[in-house]
């Protein structure tokens, strides 16, 4: 796949998990912990697809830095086990999602 196919792909994936971790917040201040939870299982599994996509074009971009993901994914994944869904939520909603439009605007306006 070529850099710029490569470059669409992923600014389309991004828009896509932005729009679905919307859903999942919905979900987890409803209460509805369960779907919320099954909502997050796929998004992480794009996520994966997305940070490997991510990881070859990061070099052309200095403001793109998947550790930056990878802390947040991290923090995700122990407030998971704590079932503290609460947590969960404001991580995805304040940390987590600013951080995948931030990489979306900087991949769209390069």
């Amino acid at each position: 796949m070529e850099q710029k196919e490569l470059e669409i792909t992923i600014k389309e994936m991004l828009n896509n998990l932005l729009q679905r971790f919307n859903v999942t917040i919905e979900h987890f201040n409803k209460m509805e912990f369960e779907k919320g939870n099954e909502k997050l299982q796929f998004i992480f599994e794009d996520l994966n697809v997305l940070l490997e996509g991510v990881s070859i074009i990061e070099e052309n971009y200095t403001e793109i830095e998947i550790e930056e993901i990878n802390e947040k994914l991290e923090l995700i994944l122990n407030e998971m086990e704590n079932k503290n869904y609460s947590l969960v939520s404001n991580i995805i909603e304040y940390e987590l999602y600013p951080l995948l439009q931030h990489w979306e605007e900087h991949i769209i306006h390069a």
